[in-house]
């Protein structure tokens, strides 16, 4: 056994360095900075068995030709080889071959890099045909293809892959590697057990998964491997350990490391008397088996009681969920309506507009009034006209026939503005009843209780004006005649012949009683159809 490591040997290592030293065993040269571009380095050495070349890796990050590790095929005993932490990334030898080797650290490399370039390196260790352990421990590697599995040795028995960045893991791909007995994929990036499930067939007896952060698994993932009794599942993110993960494998298990994971101590957790059956199986179970939740137990045994642990705590939850909405709206609702009160009210009743039917709207025979009568008050004939002969009509001389009518002085509510009370005489109607003396010069309270009759028109689909027209000049507007032609029904002019007047007093009836849909001439619209 010779070590010479940490003595900075920066010598071109070509065959003959060693001569003297056939019988030599062991050989560490680690640490150093070995030029290894001859073929025939160490093949002065017949009977070397073991060789550490780790950390040599000025050599291997130079410009120009890169090392040249065909001399592992030419030492016969060679039975243990570490190439690790050289950062070999490149310009090495396609393809390592060795008859006799055992074990490789190839640990603190570059593989990924390595397998990147296409399929120049793809059979890199495929030429050892009898080794039984392959360590590529941080070789950042990011993707294991089921490939790159295929092209390892079959003959592999022990197979490392801690600390990469592997997300993910072909399951179904060990079964290219048929005498895999040991697998290790620790500090790597998993997040679950759920592509699949161990295939069956394999000869797995050590899986160690520890250091990821998989936090779920899914059900029968270990069952089919029942030579497994050594499993590692410890620094994850798992809350539970569930018998269904293992199946009958369960009562086979000699080691099931489930230690630094935030299990949760509550009251008749099944995975704690899972873990207490298989006591024995569970290293440090009552010192390294630790609680994740509550927090007044993190860090401590799963097995360690609490006074409240059992208590429920929902209603303690509700109550302080339902006092803090209640302080947060007590604080919201105040400063909102002294902030911005208008514009949330005009906005309220934007979108309320916009709806295609609103259903807050009371119905037909929940209306108040059949009728809001809307004149000119500044002429006094009309006034008297409306006072003396309209409301006379319609109110006391149709007996149980009698109409309710919506007039400006007498109904509208004092302490309310203008608008609110013609916004509630329009909507509270069945018809809008214009009584016009003129159509020249129409402007203020009738001009202002046209548009809203025009929009609930467009709102809720109902036609509700009706003109009566007191002087026959009032024909000459285009609008009424227009409407006249549209429909007739709903335009009325005052006979001034008393003979006249009892038809005309029937037709004003027809018109409040019946909706304006069916007046409407078919030859020129089917009217405002209501919407489903």
């Amino acid at each position: 056994c010779l070590r010479l490591s940490h003595n900075s040997i920066s010598q071109a290592v070509n065959g003959s360095q060693f001569v003297p030293l056939t019988s030599l065993r062991v050989l560490d040269l680690s640490h150093n900075k070995l030029d290894l571009y001859h073929g025939r380095s160490f093949t002065e050495l017949p009977q070397l068995e073991a060789l550490d070349l780790s950390f040599n890796s000025q050599p291997f990050s130079m410009q120009g030709v890169g090392p040249n590790l065909s001399f592992v095929a030419q030492l016969p005993s060679l039975r243990y080889l570490s190439l690790a932490h050289n950062g070999i990334h490149s310009r090495v030898s396609q393809k390592l071959s060795s008859a006799s080797l055992r074990a490789l650290d190839f640990s603190g490399n570059s593989l990924s890099q390595m397998w990147a370039e296409g399929d120049h390196y793809l059979c890199f260790f495929k030429g050892l045909r009898n080794l039984v352990q392959l360590d590529l421990s941080k070789n950042h590697l990011h993707t294991l293809l089921p490939r790159h599995l295929d092209n390892l040795p079959k003959s592999l028995r022990q197979l490392h892959l801690r600390d990469n960045n592997l997300a993910f893991f072909n399951w179904s791909s060990l079964t290219v590697l048929p005498r895999l007995e040991a697998l290790d994929l620790a500090g790597n990036q998993l997040k679950a057990l759920s592509n699949g499930s161990l295939p069956p067939g394999i000869r797995l007896q050590k899986l160690d998964v520890s250091s990821n952060s998989i936090g779920f698994v899914i059900p029968g993932f270990f069952v089919r491997a029942p030579r497994l009794p050594e499993l590692n599942l410890s620094a994850h993110a798992l809350k539970t350990v569930d018998p269904s993960w293992f199946g009958s494998l369960a009562g086979t298990l000699k080691i099931l490391d489930v230690s630094a994971n935030p299990l949760p101590r509550a009251c008749g957790a099944a995975f704690v008397d899972f873990l207490l059956e298989r006591q024995v199986a569970v290293p440090g179970l009552s010192r390294r088996v630790t609680c994740g939740s509550p927090g007044q137990l993190q860090g401590r045994s799963i097995f360690t009681q609490a006074l409240r642990l059992c208590l429920d705590e929902t209603p303690s939850l509700d109550c302080f969920g339902l006092s803090l909405l209640m302080v947060a709206l007590g604080l919201a609702v105040p400063m909102l309506h002294h902030l911005c009160g208008w514009d949330l009210w005009y906005c309220f009743h934007l979108c309320l507009a916009h709806l295609p039917r609103r259903r807050w709207q009371r119905g037909e025979d929940t209306l108040l009034y059949d009728a809001f009568v809307v004149f000119d008050k500044v002429q006094s004939a009309v006034a008297d006209w409306v006072y003396n002969e309209l409301r006379v009509q319609l109110e006391e001389r149709r007996g149980r026939r009698a109409l309710r009518l919506c007039l400006e002085e007498r109904d509208w509510l004092p302490g309310k503005t203008l608008f609110e009370n013609l916004w509630a005489s329009v909507y509270s109607s069945r018809k809008t009843v214009f009584v016009l003396d003129h159509t020249d010069r129409v402007s203020g309270l009738l001009r202002a209780s046209f548009l809203l009759a025009q929009q609930r028109l467009l709102e809720d689909r109902k036609d509700v004006v009706v003109l009566v027209i007191l002087r026959p000049a009032a024909y000459r507007s285009r609008y009424v005649r227009l409407r006249q032609r549209l429909c007739r029904q709903s335009v009325l002019l005052w006979p001034h012949q008393p003979s006249g007047q009892g038809s005309f007093w029937a037709n004003l009836g027809i018109a409040l009683t019946r909706d304006n849909r069916h007046f409407y001439n078919q030859n020129f619209c089917r009217g405002p159809t209501t919407a489903e």
